[in-house]
């Protein structure tokens, strides 16, 4: 469905797939609101105009040398100016708005100038306000939760791999499900520390479909009583997850 919103909002204002995707994901993927906030903001042709020469300034603060890239180092230090610690889950969100693809990914001045120019950002200060948005988006939309949850896991995949490292996935899970459950999606922490103590004895890395339908699992059984009152086996769920209610019930804990 969003991959349908996003088409029908490029033939619809000739705007880059980047742009299409920031005005959706900024009007909760919305259609109608998408369009007029993208009407609204564009008249006179915004969106022609190239990427104000602040960004370009900013850039320059954070890339390596004569590179034309931010090295782990200066996105470090941008991060760090933006007022965020590295472990807090809105640096996913910043990942996302400058479309990077891997944690090992440099960051190129066209993902950085375009990433913050479709989000409607000239400076520094404008980037905080917008982080600041996208750090309350991720605490009570769960559609945009879903998305950051679902592209955490690419961002994260090593060079060349195609599944998860276990610990690195234990350790986002746990980056993204807190114990205070300050986000727009909680799971129990009963859940999920059976869940990893399951995984640790079984498996080594993570699938995506695993990853994907996890959450799914999490929210539909968030205790074991409803886990035991609906789950069936015969639904199409994968098998490393009946294979996890299989052992609860080995535990005593169904």
């Amino acid at each position: 469905m969003r991959n349908q919103d996003i088409e029908e909002f490029i033939a619809l204002t000739k705007a880059s797939r980047s742009t299409a995707r920031a005005y959706l994901s900024n009007n909760n993927w919305a259609l109608e609101y998408a369009l007029n906030d993208f009407y609204d903001t564009v008249q006179g042709g915004f969106t022609s105009r190239p990427p104000p020469p602040q960004l370009l300034t900013l850039f320059n603060e954070y890339k390596k040398g004569e590179e034309d890239t931010i090295s782990t180092d200066g996105l470090i230090r941008f991060i760090g100016d933006l007022g965020l610690d590295l472990e807090d889950p809105t640096t996913l969100c910043v990942a996302d708005a400058m479309h990077c693809t891997s944690l090992s990914q440099s960051v190129s001045k066209e993902m950085f100038v375009q990433g913050w120019h479709d989000n409607l950002c000239e400076n520094l200060q404008q980037i905080k306000e917008k982080v600041k948005e996208l750090d309350e988006k991720l605490r009570r939309d769960s559609a945009y939760f879903e998305h950051i949850y679902s592209f955490t896991y690419t961002l994260a995949l090593e060079p060349n791999e195609k599944q998860l490292d276990l610990e690195t996935a234990i350790a986002y899970w746990h980056l993204l499900f807190p114990t205070d459950g300050a986000y727009a999606i909680q799971i129990p922490q009963k859940r999920l520390c059976s869940w990893t103590a399951f995984l640790t004895r079984n498996v080594s890395r993570i699938h995506h479909d695993i990853w994907k339908m996890f959450l799914k699992f999490a929210r539909m059984f968030p205790d074991n009583k409803t886990l035991k009152q609906g789950y069936n086996e015969d639904d199409a769920w994968p098998v490393l997850i009946d294979e996890y209610y299989e052992y609860l019930e080995e535990e005593g804990e169904l």
